[in-house]
Order: C-alpha cells, then sequence, then structure tokens
C-alpha cells in the first residue's frame, strides 16, 4: 500500500497509484462503478501493467458487482512449509482447477513476455551493438589517421604489431568507457524524465544490467580496433622521412 487501507468493505476500493494521479483522485473521493458509487480509500503501488491498473474490491463486492461466476482465479497466502500440501488438497477437491505456486505463476507471466517482446528487443539490441561498432570504430579510425605519422615513427623505431594494436585497443577501449559512463548517467536521467511525463511507465535499472551493457562496450572496442588496427600494420616507416 502507498497510503490509505487495504481492507475496502461494501462501496469502496482500492486503486493503483497511478490511476490516482492521471484521472486527479485522490483518497475520499468516489467513482462509480456500474453506475454504483464507490469511495476510495486506499492507494496501492507496484499494480501497474504499463496502460492498465489493478483496482481492489472485496470478493463479495465484486460478487454483487459481476455476479457470482465471474471469477478468473484466486490467490491464497499459504505457510511455505504447506504449499505443496495445500495444492494437493485442492486439486483433490477440484479436479477441474488447475493451481500454480507463486514461482509457476510468476514463470507463466514471464513466459508471455519472453515470447512477445524480448524477441523484438533482441533485434533492436543487435542493431544497437552494430551502431556502437561503427561509432566506436569511426571514432578510432579518426584518431588513428590524425596520427598516421606518429604511428610511422613508432613503427620505424622497432614497434611491433602486437604494440600497435595494443595503442589502437587502448585508444578504443577509453572511448568506450567514456560512452559507457556517459550512456549511462544520461539513461539515468532519461528515465527519471519518461517516468514524470508518463508516470505509467516505470523504468527499473539493475547492476547486472549496468554489468551488461559495460560487458557490450568491451566487446565493441575489441571489434571496432580490428580496422585501425590492421591500417597502422600497413604503414611504411618510409613516410616517416618524406617531407
Amino acid at each position: 500500500m502507498a497510503e490509505g487501507r487495504g481492507d475496502p468493505g461494501p462501496g469502496e476500493i482500492v486503486l493503483d497509484e497511478v490511476s490516482l494521479q492521471i484521472n486527479g483522485l485522490h483518497l475520499g473521493d468516489n467513482i462509480d462503478i456500474d453506475g454504483q458509487p464507490h469511495q476510495i480509500v486506499g492507494a496501492s503501488k507496484d499494480t501497474t501493467l504499463l496502460v492498465a491498473q489493478y483496482a481492489f474490491v472485496d470478493i463479495a463486492e465484486t460478487r454483487r458487482l459481476l455476479g457470482p461466476d465471474r471469477i478468473n482465479f484466486l490467490m491464497l497466502k499459504v505457510d511455505p512449509a504447506m504449499t505443496e500440501t495445500v495444492r494437493q488438497q485442492i486439486e483433490a477437491a477440484h479436479p477441474e482447477l488447475i493451481v500454480y505456486t507463486r514461482e509457476e505463476f510468476a514463470r507463466n507471466n514471464a513466459a508471455v513476455i519472453s515470447n512477445g517482446i524480448l524477441p523484438i528487443l533482441a533485434v533492436i539490441v543487435a542493431i544497437a551493438v552494430v551502431i556502437g561498432v561503427i561509432i566506436v570504430g569511426l571514432v578510432v579510425y579518426s584518431a588513428t589517421v590524425e596520427k598516421y605519422r606518429e604511428y610511422g615513427v613508432l613503427k620505424a623505431v622497432g614497434a611491433g604489431s602486437f604494440d600497435l594494436y595494443k595503442i589502437v585497443l587502448e585508444q578504443s577501449i577509453i572511448s568506450s568507457f567514456l560512452g559507457f559512463f556517459a550512456g549511462a548517467i544520461g539513461s539515468i536521467g532519461v528515465a527519471w524524465l519518461i517516468h514524470k511525463i508518463e508516470i505509467q511507465i516505470n523504468v527499473v535499472f539493475s547492476l547486472k544490467y549496468f554489468a551488461s551493457a559495460f560487458v557490450a562496450a568491451i566487446f565493441m572496442s575489441v571489434i571496432a580496433s580490428y580496422i585501425p588496427a590492421r591500417k597502422i600494420n600497413k604503414i611504411d616507416p618510409v613516410i616517416v622521412f618524406k617531407a
């Protein structure tokens, strides 16, 4: 609960806090459900599904409003040690019902997202990686071309291919580091702005996401440094002595 009560009685309702904000409602206000007024007695949090929000009323009130047979599922809170026992008892008494544990219910919901949304996001991420490699590669390539004669000096005094590649790779990694930290800070700011503009959307960050982005940045650095490294390895040291 964000505020108020979580036990609505007859003629009462609990709304998601996002619903209250987007509709300009407050605790104590009334809303109509099928023409019947219900007083808002509480605001729940983390009960928003992008474009939809949950509302909560007493089970007896639900049956009065929608009829006795309009129930999709029931959620039971039991002692974790008794979960399997309760499950077997329900299945034995009501074989027509399907009983899921909390973990199974969560996996089923996650599977819907995984099958419907994640493939699209995977394509977007793949495109982003390609664009990242191109951008880092162009930055490093430009820096390499600008110092072309300096690389020729290094090769003239005995620097090997590995030494030259190491220099290019270091430049590439530094560019990726700067881009990663700028992107991390910027993404937090963008997430805050998105939530202010569209409060239904809640962007969540975790250390795992930032770590994955960091590893991706290193990967892009290694790939992007390949072409510039090949170019400087083909430098003829004679150019150092040309006017």
